[in-house]
C-alpha cells in the first residue's frame, strides 16, 4: 500500500517535502505506541537516512522507543558517527545489532526453491534471520528508513533488504551475497526481478506480521 506518493524525474525533494510527506503517513498509524527506526549505518550516510531519522525523532516524539542501524555484519556506529549523521537525535535511543549474538532464525527457505530460482546453480538452504528486537521486540510499528537506488546485490537497496540483510546474521548475509555474485552483477543491479530478490520476498512470506 503506498501512503504518499511525489517525485518525478525533474522534482527536487527539500528537507520541508520530506518532513510534510512524513507527517501525512504517520496519520495513518497514529495509534502506535511503541516505534521501531531502522536507518542504514554510517556507510550509507550520504542516503538522507540520517536527516529522514532526525525528522521522525521530532515529529514521534516519545512514541519512539528506538533506533536499530541495519548494520549487517559492519562494527557498531560510534558515538561521533551517530552524531554526525543523525544530527540531535538522541543516542540514548540506538541499539546495537550483534550479527553474532542477537540474531533467531525464524525458519528455512529449502534448497528446492534456491536451485529453482538460480537455474541450479546453488542449492543450499537459507535461513530466514531476524535481530531478536525486531523478530520478538514490543514494536507495534517498524519503520526502514533509507532511499531506494541501484544496488549490486539486491537489485535495489532498502525494502526488505534493509531488515533481512541489515539486521540479519552472517549465514544469511554470506548466502545473500554470495548469490548475487553467482547471478552477476550485470544480471542484478537496477532489476526487481533476480534470486536475491526472489529470496527476500520468500523471507517476508515466511515471518508475515511477525
Amino acid at each position: 500500500m503506498i501512503y504518499y506518493a511525489l517525485g518525478g524525474p525533474d522534482k527536487d525533494l527539500k528537507k520541508e517535502d520530506i518532513r510534510e510527506a512524513m507527517i501525512v503517513t504517520l496519520d495513518f498509524f497514529e495509534d502506535r505506541q511503541n516505534i521501531l527506526i531502522v536507518p542504514p549505518d554510517i556507510t550509507r550516510a550520504h542516503s538522507g537516512a540520517g536527516m529522514i531519522t532526525e525528522l521522525l525523532w521530532n515529529l514521534l516524539n516519545d512514541r519512539m522507543k528506538n533506533i536499530l542501524p541495519a548494520l549487517g555484519t559492519h562494527p557498531p556506529m560510534s558515538k561521533n558517527e551517530i552524531s554526525r549523521m543523525f544530527g540531535m537525535t538522541t543516542s540514548s535511543l540506538f541499539i546495537d545489532h550483534d550479527w553474532r549474538t542477537d540474531v533467531v532464525e525464524l525458519g528455512r527457505i529449502p534448497s528446492s526453491f534456491i536451485s529453482d530460482i538460480t537455474g541450479g546453480r546453488l542449492s543450499y538452504e537459507m535461513p530466514v534471520q531476524l535481530n531478536r528486537q525486531v523478530a520478538y521486540g514490543s514494536n507495534d510499528l517498524i519503520i526502514s528508513v533509507g532511499r531506494v537506488a541501484p544496488h549490486e546485490i539486491t537489485g535495489f537497496s532498502n525494502h526488505s533488504k534493509n531488515i533481512f540483510i541489515g539486521c540479519g546474521g552472517s549465514e544469511s548475509g554470506n548466502k545473500y551475497h554470495f548469490m548475487g555474485a553467482v547471478n552477476g552483477i550485470e544480471n542484478t543491479i537496477g532489476t526487481t526481478d533476480n534470486p536475491v530478490r526472489k529470496v527476500l520476498d520468500k523471507a517476508s512470506e515466511i515471518t508475515g506480521d511477525l
